[in-house]
C-alpha cells in the first residue's frame, strides 16, 4: 500500500505514488513530486520555484538510489 497526502505547507516537497502491474506482470511505481508555492495561479513560476525545484530533484535522486539498492 502507498499512502500520500496533499501539499498543505508552502515550500515543502510532497509525494504522490502509485503502484500498478504492466501487461508483462512487472510492477511499476510512479512517483509524482509537488511543492505548494512552486507555481502561481496563472501557471508561471512562483516565489518558491527555485527552492522547490532543487528539493524535488534531491528527493527524486534519493528515491532512485533507494530503488537501485533494493534490487
Amino acid at each position: 500500500m502507498i499512502e500520500t497526502a496533499l501539499p498543505h505547507s508552502f515550500g515543502f516537497v510532497y509525494l504522490a505514488a502509485s503502484k500498478a502491474l504492466t501487461d508483462e506482470g512487472d510492477t511499476v511505481i510512479r512517483l509524482k513530486t509537488m511543492c505548494r508555492g512552486m507555481y502561481d495561479s496563472d501557471g508561471d513560476a512562483g516565489l518558491l520555484y527555485s527552492t522547490c525545484a532543487k528539493s524535488i530533484v534531491s528527493v527524486e535522486a534519493e528515491f532512485h538510489a533507494w530503488l537501485a539498492g533494493a534490487r
